[in-house]
């Protein structure tokens, strides 16, 4: 019998299992009566990641946080992770320093945004996982 292990995504909860070959099989968890499909590319994505080292934005790099014109249209450089954590620490830093504690926010562009958003969509997935529906009432 072959061990499964529990993960979640924002595209909810699910098991992954080793094959033989050294891929990864995704499963439905057991207890999500309605698994996305999305989760099916999960295994692809480890084969052929979109994004394979962190990467900055050149004016970034060049000349610090801030707007520009030409975000959008200026090359990424591949940077090395140390120098991505340094960057990222510092930011959340001045946010911090700026604007307190509760400034920063994590959430994935995927998904919806803002607090209810998140709290619905985050109530929704873990009970949907535990067998029940947050539109039910207690």
């Amino acid at each position: 019998m072959s061990t499964t292990a529990p993960t979640t995504s924002h595209w909810g909860a699910f098991r992954v299992r080793r094959t033989e070959r050294g891929g990864i099989d995704v499963l439905p968890h057991p207890d999500d009566p309605a698994p996305s499909p999305l989760q099916g590319g999960v295994a692809g994505a480890l084969d052929h990641p979109r994004v394979r080292r962190p990467a900055v934005r050149r004016g970034r790099l060049d000349n610090g946080r801030g707007p520009t014109t030409a975000r959008g249209t200026e090359p990424f450089v591949e940077v090395e992770w140390d120098h991505t954590l340094d960057l990222a620490a510092a930011e959340l830093a001045r946010l911090r320093r700026e604007h307190g504690n509760q400034a920063p926010f994590g959430g994935s562009s995927g998904s919806p945004t803002g607090p209810e958003a998140i709290a619905s969509t985050t109530t929704r997935t873990s009970e949907g996982c535990a067998g029940r529906s947050a539109a039910r009432t207690p």
